[in-house]
Formats: C-alpha cells, structure tokens, sequence
C-alpha cells in the first residue's frame, strides 16, 4: 500500500485505476477543484509514479477522472 498527497477531509474519492475486487487499485481523492491525494493498493511504484506526478501538479479533478493515466 502506498500514499501520496492529502487524503483526511477529502470531498471525493473515485478508483482511478484498477479493480478492488482484483487486489490491485488506485483510489484518488478531491478537494475543491483538484487532486489532492491517492492511495495505490496492489500495485508497482513504476504505476503509482504518474499519479503522484499529478497530485504535485495539482491536476484538476475532472482530468483526473478522465484519462487512465495522467499525462506526465
């Protein structure tokens, strides 16, 4: 299990890739407008790297949601 950003006192959380029921998933958390953290279960940092990238960046929530990865 691995987590980046600010999780507490989020507004939203959504999996953004992978599937819980397959013990493999990364869950993404909003606050106000932007990503502000996730929390990746089951999977390679090399996969995680990306997303942590975008919650730095401060990636709008509904790009976030989008795209089956951010853009680096």
């Amino acid at each position: 299990m691995q987590s980046h950003g600010y999780l507490p006192g989020h507004e939203e959380s959504a999996i953004l890739d992978g599937d819980l029921a397959e013990g493999r998933a990364l869950i993404g958390y909003r606050r106000g407008r932007h990503l502000t953290g996730v929390l990746a279960i089951g999977m390679p940092v090399k996969d995680v790297r990306p997303w942590r990238a975008a919650v730095a960046r401060r990636t709008e929530w509904a790009a976030a949601t989008s795209a089956p990865t951010p853009a680096r």
